[in-house]
């Protein structure tokens, strides 16, 4: 599974899960989001993995004009966990549009496969 792909079922999966006001499916959407920022512990990666063995391909990253021993990805997705932190769960009323904003991103994101949040990553400094 590449990270293109997930990030097109992590968007279908949030405005799925936000119009059928299933909140506790959207918890889990931020833990695993939470989780895979702090540990770099990617779906993608594990499920290439499970499906190749040691023979799984992953793209491989350039490191000059690194600043951040950081993956740009990990970053971006301890990133959405905070936005929908922020936006689902401690200012609903104020930031209702965030996560539909996020979804239609990653939407976005998987069929195009450019991504604003990477791209931003790579340009502070990330790997």
């Amino acid at each position: 599974m590449s990270e293109r792909t997930f990030r097109l079922i992590q968007g279908i999966y949030l405005i799925l899960f936000l119009s059928l006001d299933l909140s506790m499916f959207i918890y889990a959407i931020i833990i695993t989001m939470g989780l895979e920022g702090l540990t770099n512990w990617r779906i993608p990666r594990i499920v290439s993995r499970l499906r190749y063995g040691k023979q799984a391909q992953f793209q491989s990253v350039r490191n000059d004009g690194v600043r951040f021993n950081l993956d740009s990805e990990q970053m971006q997705r301890l990133a959405m966990a905070i936005f929908l932190l922020l936006t689902y769960i401690v200012f609903p009323g104020v930031g209702w549009y965030g996560p539909w904003f996020l979804g239609f991103l990653l939407i976005m994101a998987g069929l195009t496969n450019i991504c604003p949040m990477v791209i931003f990553m790579r340009w502070i400094g990330c790997k």
